[in-house]
């Protein structure tokens, strides 16, 4: 059983508390079982979308692993008095695991995007860490037919980690519904991190990404975003609520 010091709970949705350290700690200890395990990295959006639809809110409480994805989870945990211990990204951690499987010798598979996303990625991860091992790739549009051909490719090329963007839910949904399959120790998704990792979108510059304004410089480059940027004050006002309910519980 999970101990509740490890983990707080957001919106309904458990976050563990992890740094950096702690995840590549536990995908060692993952890929080591040869047993498949899910990761998934709860964002803003992602347990205000969870709050709609209890299926994914029950996906990604099964996930073995869940790691804090931006600073608006982070300033909640802080809001609820249960601070994490550190501020992660998505786009962070694909580094920081594409740097930990280059030195430990584990393979990857990218999967997501637009076509030719992934190539630019690989690309750039290889020319980042030379002894990285990506394996396989595979762009997110993919129908019923071409879906069953890449399952048997994954199983065929056995990577220690896959890394899944289809997009929140959807990529969720579909580890969930293929993991035990695939037989991958490890299988996360990371939404637009292969956009990021291929340079076709650019990230914020370093002072906005230390600031936690991502998100800002994000919205500036896709306007369209701001239908689900609108979701960030409503997601404050509900983790104000949840911490005035806690108190109250406390009290009485």
């Amino acid at each position: 059983m999970r101990d509740n010091s490890e983990s707080i709970h957001i919106l309904g949705i458990r976050v563990d508390k992890v740094k950096y350290l702690d995840v590549l700690k536990k995908i060692e200890e993952f890929i080591l079982s040869k047993k498949p395990h899910m990761l998934a990295i709860p964002n803003v959006e992602i347990c205000m979308l969870a709050r709609v639809y209890p299926e994914f809110k029950n996906i990604l409480n099964s996930a073995d692993l869940l790691m804090p994805d931006g600073v608006g989870i982070y300033l909640a945990s802080k809001i609820l008095g249960d601070p994490l211990p550190e501020r992660t990204t998505g786009t962070d951690l694909m580094y920081v695991i594409s740097d930990f499987a280059s030195k430990k010798g584990f393979s990857m598979y990218l999967l997501g995007a637009k076509p030719g996303i992934a190539e630019k990625a690989k690309r750039n991860l290889v020319r980042k860490y030379p002894n990285l091992k990506i394996i396989g790739i595979h762009h997110g549009y993919f129908d019923k037919d071409e879906e069953k051909t890449l399952i048997e490719e994954i199983k065929t090329l056995k990577p220690n980690i896959l890394v899944v963007c289809l997009g929140m839910y959807k990529q969720e949904k579909w580890i969930k519904d293929n993991m035990e399959n695939l037989g991958v120790p490890v299988c996360f998704g990371n939404g637009g991190a292969l956009d990021f990792v291929s340079k076709c979108t650019r990230r914020s510059p370093v002072w906005m990404q230390k600031m936690g304004l991502e998100w800002l410089y994000r919205l500036f480059q896709e306007p369209w975003r701001i239908k689900r940027q609108i979701v960030l004050p409503k997601f404050v006002l509900l983790v104000l609520k949840e911490r005035i309910f806690r108190r109250r519980r406390w009290l009485i």
